[in-house]
């Protein structure tokens, strides 16, 4: 599974924004190659040395209602374990994250403790890229949505635990 650019940061009104290309006061090229000195310390690293595109170790965003995470992904071929899309905390005991169920192009909402849940019966199609969006405006809700299209609701009926380990995009998931 790859992912395009996923970009997220909260703002005052507890939204995210995408396509940023400045951080703080560091201004990040636009094109080009990023020197390693001047690496922001979630820069997405396309080194091709890992599975993981992008780790950075601290959360995203601590914000656990009111976030959203879209993406472009695209599915090359399905795969006999699970794809990490992206996690926001270890979905394992804090946070969330989303990834492509194995043996299928279904995404699944992995969620504090380890619960997870699929993303509606949506599967991914094969080698197309897909905009997604994953969207949480009330505790315990996540919309799921393809190509800016509402595609499934889940209704988790909890919040989850407030993340406090790492942000992650790419890589393999549970096995």
């Amino acid at each position: 599974t790859s992912t395009g650019t996923t970009s997220t940061g909260t703002t005052s009104t507890g939204t995210t924004s995408t396509g940023t290309t400045s951080t703080g006061t560091t201004a990040m090229p636009t094109t080009g190659a990023l020197p390693s000195a001047s690496k922001p310390d979630y820069a997405i690293d396309f080194s091709g040395a890992s599975g993981v595109m992008c780790r950075k170790n601290a959360p995203a965003s601590s914000q656990i209602t009111n976030i959203t995470f879209s993406m472009w992904l695209y599915v090359g071929a399905v795969k006999s374990y699970h794809q990490l899309v992206m996690t926001n905390g270890n979905p394992l005991l804090t946070g969330y994250g989303l990834w492509v169920a194995s043996g299928t192009t279904r995404l699944v909402l992995q969620y504090s403790k380890g619960a997870a849940y699929l993303c509606g019966t949506y599967s991914l199609p094969l080698q197309t890229w897909q905009f997604v969006s994953l969207v949480s405006s009330s505790t315990g809700v996540w919309d799921f949505y393809v190509g800016g299209t509402l595609n499934a609701r889940i209704v988790v009926g909890s919040a989850p635990i407030v993340p406090d380990a790492y942000f992650t995009v790419g890589g393999q998931a549970m096995s």
